[in-house]
């Protein structure tokens, strides 16, 4: 098991927290603090076992699948520690959430995501074409907006926030 951190690329969006990542193979306990609300990609290409990534904070466990993964997850409070188990080489990024794509109509991603949505809406359409669990929640009114297994089509209350997406396959989303 090894880790290292290394400075991720400069991006032209205006941030508040400089990019960090983190990289490892197998499995490790990091220590990558975050004092707030922060945007993680994580990616384990290769791995082909059970990948988890769980962190001291109340957004305790992210990721818990079997074989490759890439997602992108927001986190809502403090942490610092994050446990990695994985059969592979791994990434972990954290960012400023400036780095989230911002909408205040449609968005559509495959697997975990998140955007920001902007506006006045009331309502959004969802479809999702994954067969696992499918999870929208709006971060900033705390909101459980979608809890359904494999594939949906429906719209439900929404509200301008960030929006989290946990999926297993491609999903859309369309504000009302």
């Amino acid at each position: 098991m090894t880790s290292t951190t290394e400075a991720a690329p400069a991006s032209s969006a205006p941030t508040t927290m400089a990019p960090v990542t983190k990289t490892g193979t197998g499995d490790d306990v990091v220590d990558l603090p975050v004092t707030s609300s922060a945007v993680v990609d994580i990616a384990c290409a290769g791995c082909s076992g059970n990948f988890v990534v769980k962190t001291d904070g109340d957004d305790s466990l992210l990721v818990n699948t079997i074989g490759a993964y890439q997602g992108r997850h927001v986190t809502t409070g403090s942490l610092k520690t994050w446990t990695v188990t994985a059969d592979s080489a791994w990434t972990i990024t954290v960012s400023d959430l400036s780095t989230l794509k911002t909408t205040s109509d449609t968005f559509s991603s495959t697997g975990d995501d998140a955007f920001i949505l902007t506006g006045s809406p009331s309502r959004a359409a969802f479809t999702n074409d994954g067969e696992g669990n499918f999870v929208v929640k709006n971060l900033l009114t705390g909101d459980l907006v979608v809890n359904e297994i494999g594939h949906y089509s429906g719209t439900d209350p929404m509200s301008a926030g960030v929006v989290q997406v946990l999926s297993d396959g491609k999903w859309t989303f369309a504000a009302k």
